[in-house]
């Protein structure tokens, strides 16, 4: 029995070995590959020397094609964050490897490609199997973004790998009256981006922004349902709160992009009108009941805009209280009246 035992822990210990200089040997095809490939692409300083060894990793079959995860132990990685936009994902990696940032690569006839070279020539057509399997961390993004690799990486570099959004998407650009979108070289004001995260509060949150509110009703974080604004010319992310203290027609994500809907809005039609007004009056005279859902998850909301944070729909006035505070400020402001 040790003798069977010392056998297996040989055999185990011999398909562990990786190519070495001058080794009479190798342990696989795959890995002699790689490491000629390494000799090949790497400068003369960082070639290996007597001794060094090359690891290749998560060998993998997609689509017939041989994918590996490798690198140069020689060569120390660097604690530098790495994204590149390939396809419809931007692919990540907390740190820098060599001879290629990403470590992945795809084993093809005699040659070997990196990721974004295999994808280049078509080997690949979409990354979504080695996402799927979680073989590489990866952002799925939406179809015409042009700011992904730049928000991206701002996103990150801010608040950290640890948040790393699962999907990207450009909801709206703001172009003020000076800056025409026409212009093929025009760039926006700003634009409202979505940056999903797996990271979630508890509890559902009410965020109000002047006349309009978000609900954030899964508790996603750091940006309510995901949302922030990007500042090309800044090259600057802000979450809405800044923006909406800061940043000149920010409004117009609400208005014209859709984003939130009207505190006030009594009959759900997406603005405010007379109407809604008219429904206050009524339930604060007893004629109507205030509908259930007017009550804002309970009173789960919280203030971040200088003023208290309605626990109602109908609390337009915003001090807490359903009156006819409320109806006449509605009907002031669709005047254009100060309320």
């Amino acid at each position: 029995m040790k003798k069977i035992i010392s056998f297996v822990l040989v055999l185990v210990l011999l398909l562990g070995v990786c190519v070495t200089v001058g080794a009479a040997e190798t342990d696989t095809e795959l890995q002699q590959k790689f490491y000629n490939y390494c000799l090949e692409v790497l400068p003369e300083d960082m070639k290996p020397s007597e001794g060094d060894n090359v690891r290749v990793y998560s060998v993998k079959k997609v689509d017939g094609l041989e994918v590996f995860k490798g690198f140069c132990p020689w060569i120390e990685s660097e604690p530098t964050s790495v994204y590149k936009i390939i396809g419809d994902w931007c692919v990540c990696s907390e740190y820098t490897l060599y001879p290629y940032a990403f470590g992945i690569y795809v084993s093809g006839g005699d040659e070997i490609y990196t990721l974004e070279q295999a994808y280049e020539i078509g080997l690949f057509t979409d990354l979504k199997p080695l996402v799927a399997s979680s073989y590489c961390d990866c952002i799925a993004i939406a179809k015409n973004c042009k700011y992904a690799d730049k928000v991206i990486p701002a996103f990150v570099d801010y608040w950290g790998t640890g948040v790393s959004p699962y999907s990207y998407d450009e909801d709206y650009e703001y172009y003020s009256s000076d800056n025409s979108a026409d212009s093929s070289e025009a760039t926006p004001d700003y634009v409202l981006v979505s940056l999903r995260t797996r990271m979630h509060y508890a509890a559902s949150i009410v965020y109000r922004y002047g006349r309009y509110m978000i609900r954030n009703e899964n508790g996603m974080t750091p940006y309510p349902d995901g949302k922030c604004i990007y500042v090309p010319e800044e090259n600057k992310l802000y979450d809405l709160w800044n923006a909406y203290q800061q940043i000149e027609g920010i409004e117009n994500i609400f208005i014209e992009a859709g984003l939130g809907e009207p505190v006030g809005d009594m009959d759900e039609d997406g603005k405010l009108t007379v109407k809604d007004a008219t429904i206050i009056q009524k339930c604060i005279a007893g004629l109507e009941s205030f509908p259930l859902e007017d009550n804002l998850y309970g009173g789960s909301t919280i203030s971040i805009t200088g003023k208290f944070v309605p626990f109602y729909i109908s609390d337009f006035y915003c001090d807490g209280v359903r009156n006819v505070k409320d109806a006449t400020a509605i009907q002031k402001c669709i005047a254009g009246l100060e309320y």
